[in-house]
């Protein structure tokens, strides 16, 4: 910002006091319009606010046209539509669960290789443990309607 020149124009004091009062009211217009804050110090049972206001309030006047509307809505429909839209995708997903999976001689043959090194106690606790897997394996099945 530089200083005025002595040559540049200069306004009459009513002139720039008019301006003044110009650019004060753009600004007090242009700046957010906030509540009044309570006194903390002094309690008052008045509240007031500076604000005055205005007169357009959408949501006031969308709850007023809605209040002023006094037919009421009425449901004339019948049985809900089914959203389920069966495809072939859901028909092979239909029985991963149902597989049943044999145990032929080879797959035992390759089991006893695993287990060719344990002790008869280690095989007596992996045995108890896998017949407990199977019965939970069985009642899960049971209880899911897998057959």
């Amino acid at each position: 910002i530089s200083r005025p020149n002595r040559s540049d124009a200069h306004l009459s004091s009513a002139d720039e006091a008019a301006r003044e009062a110009e650019v004060r009211e753009y600004f007090d217009d242009a700046a957010p319009k906030r509540h009044t804050k309570p006194s903390r110090s002094e309690h008052s049972a008045v509240y007031t606010d500076a604000l005055v206001p205005d007169s357009s309030h959408p949501e006031l006047d969308k709850f007023q046209e809605l209040e002023a509307h006094t037919e009421r809505l009425v449901y004339e429909g019948g049985k809900v539509g089914e959203e389920f839209v069966e495809t072939e995708y859901y028909k092979d997903l239909g029985g991963v669960g149902k597989q049943h999976h044999t145990v032929t001689p080879g797959s035992l043959r390759l089991l006893l290789h695993f287990f060719r090194d344990l002790s008869a106690y280690e095989l007596q606790n992996l045995l108890t443990f896998l017949s407990f897997v199977c019965a939970n394996i069985a009642a899960r099945a049971d209880r899911n309607g897998i057959h």
